[in-house]
């Protein structure tokens, strides 16, 4: 097959129990599939043998407080209905397994793609990955994944930090370099992947209006409230008019500027110009600013 007709293709990731290949693509189609199951094992005859049960006492009728009725109730519920429980346990247990498989999955196919899609970029990965410090980066990031929802937008944006890490896995210097990627991985594991983006977009951060002390100079740090302003000026410019997503573009860069990755400074009369810290500064090379996220 050629590469014009080759498709993109997910690396695997084996279901066990289904022999399955878990992506994203196919992830609700999964779901269904334990949903299924979980039906045929939970049955209604068994809810009604479970509730014929669920018997108390005389007294726990007639003469326990309703506090303490409910949690006979409740000590009962818990005995009686075990055979229906560690079913639905078993079924959230495999759904989690196969939503985390899917995430890994699609990260390490975007990795692939954003090293060239060829096959020494997949033996880099492998390389890097059969290496102590790779291991631990890679293991650093699966667990950043594991707070993000399925989501590909989102994955995509720890799919480039990932990838810029194995770029410099050959360095001669690498092992210095271990301990600034492991610092950079904790300090983006702070961060919402709508921070991110919004901070790997400084350079195209716009002038915005705020009311400062006349006597400042030119490049002093604006001491006043200045994050809904800026929230406006960055919406208007990227054409974001929802009153919800401007809240919600507004919490991430409150987010950066509680965490000292962006800070405001006089640019002039009434205006001001944000600006990536030292800290945030650091976390760019990490960054894409070309990442196109949904907020």
């Amino acid at each position: 097959m050629s590469e014009k007709k080759s498709e993109k293709k997910d690396l695997q990731s084996v279901n066990e129990s289904q022999n399955e290949i878990i992506t994203l693509e196919n992830l609700d189609q999964l779901i269904i599939k334990r949903s299924q199951t979980l039906k045929g094992q939970v049955s209604r005859q068994s809810f009604d043998e479970m509730a014929d049960d669920i018997e108390l006492s005389e007294e726990e009728k007639k003469g326990i407080k309703k506090r303490n009725f409910m949690s006979s109730v409740g000590s009962a519920l818990v005995n009686t209905l075990g055979g229906w429980l560690n079913p639905v346990i078993g079924y959230f247990k495999g759904v989690d397994k196969d939503i985390s498989n899917a995430k890994k999955n699609k990260m390490l196919t975007n990795v692939v793609y954003e090293l060239g899609h060829t096959k020494d970029s997949m033996e880099d990965v492998v390389e890097f990955l059969s290496s102590p410090e790779g291991a631990i980066l890679a293991n650093m990031s699966s667990r950043i994944l594991d707070n993000y929802p399925p989501d590909s937008d989102k994955i995509a944006v720890l799919s480039k930090v990932l990838a810029n890490i194995i770029k410099t896995f050959k360095d001669e210097k690498f092992s210095a370099l271990f301990e600034k990627h492991k610092y950079a991985l904790s300090q983006i594991e702070r961060l919402t992947p709508q921070a991110l983006v919004i901070l790997a977009n400084s350079t195209t951060y716009p002038d915005f209006p705020v009311d400062t002390d006349e006597l400042l100079n030119e490049g002093s740090v604006i001491r006043t409230e200045w994050c809904y302003d800026f929230s406006r000026a960055f919406c208007n410019k990227k054409g974001i008019d929802e009153p919800d997503v401007i809240n919600r573009v507004n919490h991430s860069i409150m987010l950066l500027i509680q965490e000292g990755y962006i800070q405001a400074y006089k640019e002039g009369p009434n205006t001001a110009k944000c600006k990536p810290t030292t800290l945030g500064s650091y976390l760019l090379t990490y960054l894409d600013e070309n990442s196109d996220i949904k907020f």
